[in-house]
């Protein structure tokens, strides 16, 4: 077995955000799952990730609009996806 690296592992976005294994490496395994699906429920969710990172938090307006907009996109995206297959 060579160090550093990484089998690739077949299964559902929920599995994936359950795995330790997944988030250790991805940190965040919905993003990773949203980047390999791309579609555009996938999409919504990375534009929203993107303008939340680029969000000033002092404008408390446009903060509270960008973490919303996190949050819904997410639930969505597991609404939609969390059965679907994906290769990580």
């Amino acid at each position: 077995m060579r160090i550093g690296t990484m089998s690739k592992m077949k299964m559902t976005v929920e599995q994936a955000m359950k795995h330790p294994y997944v988030a250790a490496i991805y940190v965040d395994p919905l993003i990773a799952a949203a980047r390999e699906l791309s579609d555009s429920v996938s999409m919504r969710v990375l534009r929203a990730s993107e303008t939340l990172s680029a969000t000033d938090m002092d404008n408390e307006h446009e903060w509270d609009r960008a973490t919303d907009e996190f949050y819904e996109s997410r639930r969505v995206f597991v609404d939609v996806h969390a059965k679907t297959e994906v290769t990580l």
